[in-house]
């Protein structure tokens, strides 16, 4: 396997089409969630790491045990066989860039609430190139609820003014590794 699956990346390094994107994030904000004609349940999350933030797509049971204050890192799950969006990878809609992983990535909880972030650049603010280049035809996206400035409508707001996020009284898994066909909870002391 080459070099680039398993550098770690950074969100002010993500471009539009980016595949295997490797990174660990804070999580600012959750969206409301939302359910597709096909039955799954979508909501839009607001991450960040040092050097900026996205907005996330995630899907089903994963979007019911995220928590705003969780520390994630999207990775590659090395022990499946290889194929092209296995992990994290970008998309634009609506002019504006998100992440998304794919059905072999793998989500694993590795903190809570202490992490230092920058809201800026946010990488998901709309961008007309982006949008001339990338027309949105796609509808049931985890990103259907973004507006034009690519600010979620009912993304919540944290209440921080700070780069650390303050805790939130909710319950959470302590550690847990979610797939995105299938959730376990495991140790996160192997990331």
């Amino acid at each position: 396997m080459s070099g680039d699956i398993i550098r770690p990346n950074s969100i002010s390094q993500l471009m539009p089409n980016m595949k295997n994107i490797n990174l660990t994030f804070i999580v600012l904000d959750i969206g409301q969630s939302r359910r597709t004609p096909q039955g799954h349940d979508v909501r839009t999350i607001r991450v960040a790491d040092p050097t900026g933030s996205v907005l996330m797509g995630v899907w089903n049971d994963v979007g019911d045990n995220i928590s705003a204050g969780d520390i994630w890192r999207l990775r590659l799950d090395l022990s499946l066989s290889f194929s092209v969006n296995m992990n994290g990878f970008t998309t634009i809609f609506k002019g504006s860039l998100s992440l998304s992983y794919g059905k072999m990535g793998e989500l694993l909880k590795t903190g809570e609430f202490f992490m230092v972030y920058s809201e800026v650049p946010n990488m998901s603010e709309y961008n007309a190139e982006y949008a001339a280049k990338f027309p949105s035809n796609r509808k049931g996206s985890p990103d259907d609820e973004t507006t034009g400035n690519g600010q979620g409508v009912n993304v919540q707001r944290s209440h921080s003014a700070t780069g650390i996020h303050r805790p939130i009284k909710r319950p959470a898994p302590s550690s847990g590794q979610f797939r995105r066909d299938n959730i376990t909870n495991k140790n996160a002391r192997n990331s």
